[in-house]
């Protein structure tokens, strides 16, 4: 993302050729992470979900324990 950034700035066009080529492999490993770490994000919003969960009485100690849907 920062390549992205700089990249076409007069700021850092000493860097120019050094951004041209890391930007592409760059740009294709963040857009196969992406679907990675929303994934990761809705698994942690589960997790978030579960530990607010009320803990007072037995039958919702049972509902806190009880498997989820896959995030």
């Amino acid at each position: 993302m920062v390549g992205w950034m700089t990249y076409g700035k007069r700021k850092f066009e000493g860097q120019d050729a050094v951004m041209r080529r890391l930007i592409p492999p760059l740009d294709e490993a963040m857009k196969a992470l992406l679907p990675m770490i929303d994934r990761d994000t809705r698994a942690f919003d589960t997790y978030l979900g579960a530990v607010g969960m009320p803990k007072e009485t037995a039958e919702e100690k049972a509902a806190r324990r009880r498997p989820c849907r896959k995030a």
